[in-house]
């Protein structure tokens, strides 16, 4: 039977004893996700064309449940690249996100591309916090 899980997404691989044969099985333990409602929420913010990743963020730091993204965690994304903590704190993250766009002929342009990094952020941190839960 194949695999319908995605590993570390949607479940957790793990090793099981099982006493009556005295083997060790492969088994699957899923990875619940709590916020996922709040967060189908958040990504309308994203789609808007009258929010800024500042605001967002603001929205984020101000949710009672979403605001849990913003703690540090150790994860990687990439398990094939580099360690990739998110170790930052929450002015610290704040700070990268300033929406402060003079140019108004690449406005646009440089708040969607600071939104998308955010979105980038959030679903990485989004996906640590479950990880986290699971263990």
């Amino acid at each position: 039977m194949q695999n319908m899980w995605q590993i570390n997404f949607d479940a957790l691989c793990v090793l099981k004893f099982a006493p009556d044969s005295e083997l060790v099985m492969l088994d699957y333990e899923p990875i619940l996700r709590p916020l996922d409602s709040d967060f189908e929420q958040l990504m309308l913010q994203f789609s808007s064309d009258y929010t800024d990743a500042k605001s967002i963020f603001s929205f984020v730091k101000n949710h009672t449940r979403l605001r849990e993204l913003l703690e540090k965690f150790n994860y990687c994304s990439e398990l094939e690249g580099a360690y990739q903590g998110l170790f930052l704190n929450i002015p610290a993250i704040e700070a990268k996100y300033p929406s402060n766009f003079s140019n108004p002929t690449t406005k646009e342009e440089l708040k969607k591309k600071e939104k998308g990094t955010l979105l980038v952020e959030l679903q990485d941190r989004l996906q640590a916090y479950y990880l986290e839960l699971a263990y």
